[in-house]
């Protein structure tokens, strides 16, 4: 089982409660729409999962996590991998947002593609739209419990 680790950051405008989400870079995800993620990854051998969290979140968006996280639950999202994710309050600006870079094979070669490629705040129901199928259910339990 492969373990990751993420952070779905929100913050409140007007009273209405918004979350960030990223969108990953290269060729295979051009669609807007069920595609998007909380910044996430893979955890290291004996990592701690929310230094994990926090090591994914500063690398997929150049920003420093939320102060305070709380564990939100682990999450299955596919059939090989379970996600592990803090939420925090914050309210940081999209402007500095840059992402690491990675490599894939695309095409019989391989390519440099940034982790991410967009990113924003969303209110709930535009990030239910957006977000991956496996992560659903993550924004679906913050609306019920936070909504």
């Amino acid at each position: 089982m492969i373990i990751s680790c993420g952070i779905l950051a929100y913050r409140i405008i007007n009273g209405n409660k918004e979350v960030f989400l990223a969108h990953p870079g290269g060729p295979y995800f051009k669609e807007d729409y069920n595609t998007w993620s909380i910044p996430k990854g893979h955890k290291e051998h004996l990592e701690e999962s929310e230094i994990c969290a926090r090591r994914e979140f500063q690398e997929e968006i150049n920003k420093t996590p939320p102060k305070s996280l709380t564990f939100f639950g682990s999450f299955r999202v596919n059939r090989e991998k379970i996600v592990k994710v803090f939420i925090g309050e914050t309210n940081f600006t999209l402007d500095g947002c840059i992402s690491n870079t990675c490599e894939i094979w695309w095409k019989d070669k391989v390519i440099t593609i940034p982790e991410i490629d967009d990113w924003g705040w969303f209110n709930l129901k535009e990030a239910l739209n957006r977000i991956n199928f496996g992560q659903k259910q993550i924004i679906r339990k913050f609306m019920k419990e936070f909504s």
